[in-house]
């Protein structure tokens, strides 16, 4: 029997398209099933396009998930990010999408994502003050948080993809392009703020440095990663070949080509903010969405 209160949130990202099946309840978000693919949709950007073979990726798993997602409920969201936010052919998914399933793809601006990412957390993590990071493929988000009310926010043409595809493996001129780039965010006062990172790349590092083989959200989601353990990580990716990576994430392989990248962003965040240490936090956007005021969770429906 399909529950109308249960629903369905699709995260189409720059490389990972996130899924999330939940109860929308007074009481919070009660998970019933979420899911990860990897679509590299930043690697098939050329020219502002996404070229046919990103379009067949994409469309495979958002048909997936959808199908999957309509055994259940029909309240299905469907949003895009940064990668979508750039690409001039992205009528050629959300055209698809409303012929085939009758569903519209929402692009989210940067200032909605960071505004999302930080309600998703703001129950999470009782603090006065947080400072969220969200490290993706094409940007990364900065949310800054007193009690429960986003109070500033800023999001960066900081991405993995980006990085990737401009400077190939040349990690002297990433390193550099990331501190040019985060000069533009003025880091705020850092005093009695907790800091946050969400996102793959942290939440993968967490795993990483907690010797998982298998992810496992309840022992990552509210860890603690410090720069060192970021930096010496970082280090032994430096020192790894491609297939070394690939076994180093044994709970999600296919990262293993952008993950030293990631890490290297992190490593720089965290300096930059001034900050040793972070908590982990793997509630992103779709649990944000999920928690806003029935007035604007019904305007994505």
């Amino acid at each position: 029997m399909k529950n109308h209160e249960l629903f369905a949130v699709i995260d189409v990202g720059t490389n990972n398209v996130l899924f999330l099946m939940a109860y929308r309840t007074t009481d919070g978000i009660i998970i019933k099933k979420r899911l990860s693919s990897v679509s590299r949709m930043g690697h098939y950007i050329s020219g502002g396009r996404l070229k046919s073979s990103g379009l067949k990726a994409i469309k495979s798993i958002l048909r997936d998930y959808i199908t999957y997602a309509r055994l259940f409920t029909d309240a299905i969201i469907v949003v895009g990010t940064s990668g979508s936010r750039q690409i001039t052919n992205i009528a050629d998914i959300s055209n698809w999408m409303e012929k085939n399933f009758g569903l519209r793809y929402q692009i989210i601006s940067g200032e909605q994502e960071a505004r999302y990412n930080g309600i998703a957390n703001a129950a999470e993590f009782p603090a006065e003050n947080i400072l969220l990071f969200d490290i993706g493929g094409g940007s990364t988000e900065f949310t800054m948080m007193q009690g429960n009310t986003v109070i500033g926010w800023a999001s960066l043409p900081l991405g993995i993809h980006r990085l990737d595809k401009e400077f190939g493996r040349n990690a002297i001129a990433k390193q550099d392009a990331i501190n040019d780039i985060l000069q533009d965010f003025s880091a705020p006062s850092l005093t009695d703020t907790t800091v946050i990172g969400v996102g793959g790349t942290i939440t993968s590092l967490a795993a990483i440095h907690l010797g998982l083989k298998q992810y496992d959200s309840a022992v990552v989601h509210k860890s603690t990663l410090t720069l060192g353990q970021c930096q010496k990580i970082l280090n032994r990716f430096s020192q790894m070949a491609p297939l070394q990576r690939r076994d180093a994430l044994p709970f999600e392989p296919a990262r293993a080509d952008i993950i030293a990248t990631g890490t290297m962003i992190v490593c720089q965040v965290l300096h930059h903010l001034g900050c040793n240490r972070c908590m982990v936090s793997d509630r992103g956007l779709q649990f944000g969405i999920l928690a806003l005021p029935d007035d604007e969770f019904t305007a994505f429906l």
